[in-house]
């Protein structure tokens, strides 16, 4: 590679600028394995460089740039299993199943393009999580390249020591995925001044089964989009429900795949993710509209995209705040480097644990996620001291997301119920989001 086409590789989405020393593309996991043996110095993983956090900034790095790795190995419809290189994108795979009526379901307008192991490594959810899960939940097998250039094997028991880790335990090369047929899927459409309303249909409606969607728009958004500029939940449905159903709702869903390229044309580069339980989203909504922050999201999921330009850091410093005040967890952007601070020293302890248990040197995307304190562990007496100290503090972990579950059940629980005519205005409410649909000039019909 010429200077010129180097220098490519020293920035991804998130604009961040590193410096690259050379540039592999190795066409099979002999090749991964080699180039890992032979670098001494630091190694980073590239797949679509679409990540917004600087998971794949190079800092006088070599880079394995996955591309070449993209083929589909194997495919069982019986088992509905499909192994994958992990430089296929979410696109191609989808693309190649249609043709036998599947689908990879975990699928949205921000990771369109991400490659399988990109996603892996983040653990991506879609706009449909809410109902599919997360990307964990569709792994059958990883197979993967630890720091010592071995190939490591991992069943579901041992899936989060690379899947979320943003590739820092070793570089993913295939992955066995179950897939799912292909659904005839439709829409509805509510429209609303009051941003009330909107929380209100949510809250009813996203237990409901057949539902698989609750796009929320602010109204600034809205307008972007063509559309009257008001509040819009958009909810999608896995059967034919709702009333904007065939060309109708493909072209909705095309619209709605287009938000973010929309937002950064008109200059908003910089964007968040925070993702929140129910009953804070509400509250941190109204946070971005006093302040004038375009947003949309996903309420299904919880996850709350909001943008900035490029000269608003200081609007962006108040939701960063705003996101640690409301004990937001990450959504699909990952941490990469410039999300360090939000992780809390007990978390970031065990990430450093499994790291080091896999990639001993600190070779492989090095600086991303932690930052490796190496007297951690010094002081111990055993191997089988740190396994058990490990253990514990996966148990408390453990227990740390279950006393979490259990507030947030003691919430909604807490709920006052409402009287007989505010129900009858609730079903009202719901009722006419089935009769929703959208004229060609965006209006209400």
């Amino acid at each position: 590679m010429n200077k010129h086409e180097l220098s490519c590789y020293n920035t991804d989405a998130s604009r961040l600028f590193g410096e690259t020393e050379v540039v592999f593309f190795p066409k099979n996991v002999t090749e991964v394995q080699a180039i890992i043996k032979e670098i001494d110095g630091a190694i980073v993983i590239r797949g679509a460089g679409t990540g917004l956090e600087g998971g794949c900034i190079p800092e006088k790095s070599s880079i394995i740039d996955l591309c070449k790795m993209n083929k589909i190995i194997d495919f069982n419809p019986l088992k509905m299993q499909v192994r994958v290189e992990a430089g296929a994108t979410i696109k191609e795979l989808n693309e190649k199943l249609r043709k036998a009526s599947l689908e990879f379901p975990i699928y949205s307008s921000e990771n369109e393009i991400s490659t399988i192991g990109g996603m892996i490594a983040l653990n991506s959810s879609g706009a449909r999580s809410m109902k599919y899960g997360n990307v964990k939940d569709w792994i059958e097998e990883i197979e993967f390249v630890n720091g010592k250039g071995e190939l490591i094997k991992t069943t579901k028991a041992d899936l989060m020591d690379i899947c979320g880790m943003e590739g820092i335990t070793g570089i993913i090369v295939s992955a066995n995925l179950r897939v799912a047929p292909i659904i005839e899927r439709s829409a509805s459409i509510f429209q609303t001044d009051n941003l009330s309303e909107i929380f209100l249909i949510a809250r009813k409606i996203r237990s409901e089964k057949e539902v698989s969607m609750l796009k929320i728009l602010s109204k600034n958004v809205s307008k972007l989009l063509g559309f009257p500029e008001k509040y819009y939940l958009i909810v999608e449905f896995d059967s034919y429900r709702g009333k904007i159903r065939g060309e109708e709702y493909e072209e909705l869903i095309r619209k709605l795949n287009n938000i973010t390229r929309i937002l950064i044309s008109e200059g908003y580069y910089n964007s968040e993710d925070p993702k929140l339980f129910f009953d804070k989203l509400k509250e941190f909504v109204t946070f971005l509209e006093i302040n004038n922050v375009p947003y949309f999201g996903d309420l299904g999921t919880g996850i709350i995209y909001a943008f900035f330009k490029d000269l608003e850091d200081n609007k962006r410093g108040m939701v960063r705040t705003a996101m640690k005040k409301l004990k937001a967890k990450f959504g699909n952007y990952g941490i990469g480097i410039l999300r360090k601070d939000f992780l809390d020293s007990f978390d970031a302890k065990i990430i450093q644990r499994v790291k080091l248990r896999y990639d001993p040197k600190n070779k492989i995307n090095k600086g991303k996620m932690i930052d490796i304190d190496f007297s951690i562990g010094k002081t111990e007496d055993s191997d089988s001291k740190r396994k058990e100290e490990f253990k514990k503090e996966i148990q408390e972990m453990i227990a740390k997301e279950k006393k979490s579950e259990k507030e947030k059940a003691k919430i909604k629980d807490a709920s006052e119920k409402p009287s007989d005519s505010n129900k009858k205005a609730e079903q009202d409410l719901i009722n006419s989001i089935m009769t929703n649909r959208m004229n060609n000039n965006g209006g209400k019909r």
